[in-house]
């Protein structure tokens, strides 16, 4: 607990304390006045009314009433204790024992945050090591880039989907962009080539986002990561407006973006873009213990670069392999080379 309601408790109970004292000290008064006073006021009565002969039987009988009346009142007046500090130190034992409660709750709560983050690592480690697994055996088949990404989202997608920290109920998306030249322009439309979804949909339903539209756009468009928090935080105005490419749900559907470009060594534009988005505010772009949605998608869009480079890599060597044999230089030519070599040496 903070220390201000530690505080307030503190003075209530001091309070509460000096109020019971005041009372017990009104009380010992009127004990001692009115029961001790009273009892030795009524036996001295007696005294006033006895004949020469001596008191009768009545009047001893209430002189002994009276005086065992003062007796117990002063008997009650010093045997009673004050319970005031016992009943203070009874709350106060109380106090403590309800912050070693919020304390032992606090710390099961920390605990299951523990171990949710630690499953959470456990699945994206485990998805990480299959996926770059994955990447490796991509180098020797010939699956297209496109089909090895489908293949390798829906593969990983449970993993990718704990580690991203998305719960059942939410409505999440997980895109990888291409970016494709427009014809007839300079800019370029990226178009979506591979998703996972917690809302399934075909591929070819997905909106295509020009270059600068969207998160998406401006991530390819600059270079540069965006992770919004709240699209519709006040701070935001129309730098993510989709414009005509609204759909019915997006304000409910897209609440938070995280928006990766996929940077390919050498290239002056990014080959496209990683994005990833939530319908639950501040899940991506928010301070948290623990694994970072945002590291996940960053993580992804190196992993689409390296199987991009690797599958033009690949490309590359079998256009060069099929071209060989047809340039490939005779034996004979070869020998008039080495030959015509020597001498110019």
């Amino acid at each position: 607990m903070t220390s201000e309601p530690k505080a307030l408790r503190g003075r209530v109970r001091g309070e509460h304390i000096a109020r019971s004292r005041k009372l017990k000290r009104v009380s010992w008064f009127f004990k001692i006045v009115l029961i001790v006073g009273g009892g030795l006021v009524a036996t001295a009565a007696q005294f006033l009314e006895w004949d020469a002969s001596g008191p009768t039987l009545i009047q001893l009988i209430g002189m002994l009433g009276a005086a065992a009346v003062a007796a117990g009142g002063a008997f009650v007046g010093l045997t009673e204790e004050d319970a005031t500090m016992q009943l203070a130190l009874a709350q106060e034992g109380l106090d403590v024992a309800q912050d070693a409660e919020r304390a032992a709750e606090h710390t099961r709560q920390i605990l299951s945050a523990l171990e949710h983050e630690n499953s959470r690592l456990s699945y994206y480690s485990a998805e990480l090591a299959a996926i770059i697994e994955t990447v490796e055996q991509f180098t020797t088949n010939a699956t297209p880039i496109h089909v090895f990404l489908q293949n390798m989202l829906r593969a990983s997608e449970r993993g990718l989907k704990i580690a991203l920290g998305f719960a059942e109920e939410d409505k999440w998306t997980l895109c990888i962009y291409e970016a494709r030249p427009r014809a007839g322009s300079d800019r370029a439309d990226l178009h979506c080539v591979a998703h996972a979804r917690a809302v399934p949909c075909d591929l070819q339903e997905a909106r295509v986002f020009p270059e600068g539209i969207g998160a998406c756009g401006n991530c390819y468009l600059t270079g540069m990561k965006r992770v919004l928090p709240d699209v519709q935080a006040s701070g935001m105005g129309t730098a993510y407006a989709l414009g005509k490419l609204t759909k019915d749900g997006d304000e409910e559907n897209h609440r938070s973006i995280a928006a990766y470009p996929v940077i390919m060594p050498g290239w002056q534009k990014p080959w496209g873009a990683v994005v990833s988005t939530s319908n639950q505010v501040g899940h991506f772009g928010l301070a948290v213990d623990g694994l970072e949605p945002e590291i996940v998608i960053e993580d992804i869009s190196k992993i689409v670069a390296l199987a991009v480079s690797i599958s033009a890599l690949t490309s590359a060597a079998s256009n060069a392999g099929a071209a060989a044999p047809a340039e490939r230089p005779s034996p004979e030519t070869v020998g008039s080379v080495e030959e015509s070599t020597a001498v110019q040496q």
